[in-house]
């Protein structure tokens, strides 16, 4: 007898999947509210409307909370910007798409930008949550340097990569300060930055300076 096709059941999230998420969406507020330390089982079992605990059957601590709530949060963002990225084989378009993405998510959530700010802080002393946050941003460097490669055929397409997402991320958190950031601005030059430039030389050693 042949066995039913399970493919669709395993896309459709399970009860346990949507509660998850809407913990880790109800911490990602509570952060950006009350700051890192104010994330507690009560305070995300409020927000999230549910028993607190399911806060402890989903998660083993609130550390582990919230390191998987920033871990989420920058993950989301990293890899939406990757796929608008791809979906692009000019750099000028590319980089729109980016900054369009990156003002879409700030209207959508506005507290995206605090929790990573809070997240990034964190991770100076939690060694766990630092491990996790470089493995994201060195696989979005990777990812990005291709994507860099290919439209314009850089060679420096590796640190290319890593000042653009150092820009974007610059820009997304100056606008927690100033929110008159206007990203459409830098458009332009840093489309520049990830044009094909010019080919490269060869350093000369001091050896070869002093001859």
């Amino acid at each position: 007898m042949r066995e039913p096709d399970r493919t669709a059941e395993a896309r459709v999230p399970s009860r346990g999947d949507e509660t998850r998420a809407r913990l880790l969406s109800a911490t990602r507020r509570v952060i950006a509210a009350h700051g890192w330390g104010g994330v507690t089982t009560r305070a995300v079992a409020e927000e999230a409307g549910v028993n607190p605990g399911l806060v402890h059957y989903h998660f083993s601590s609130v550390d582990g909370l919230r390191r998987e709530a920033v871990r989420a949060c920058m993950d989301e963002l990293l890899a939406g910007s990757v796929e608008r990225l791809e979906g692009q084989a000019d750099t000028a378009d590319g980089v729109r798409a980016v900054l369009a993405l990156l003002a879409e998510r700030d209207r959508r959530e506005p507290e995206t930008a605090v929790v990573l700010f809070e997240g990034f802080l964190a991770s100076l002393r939690d060694e766990a949550l630092r491990a996790d946050l470089v493995a994201l941003l060195h696989g979005t460097r990777a990812a990005v340097a291709g994507w860099i490669s290919a439209s314009s055929g850089r060679e420096d397409a590796e640190a290319v990569a890593t000042l653009l997402l150092a820009a974007l991320d610059g820009i997304f958190l100056h606008r927690l300060i100033d929110p008159t950031t206007d990203p459409e601005v830098v458009r332009g030059p840093l489309a520049r930055l990830t044009e094909a430039g010019p080919p490269a030389t060869r350093t000369r050693t001091d050896e070869e300076q002093h001859r």
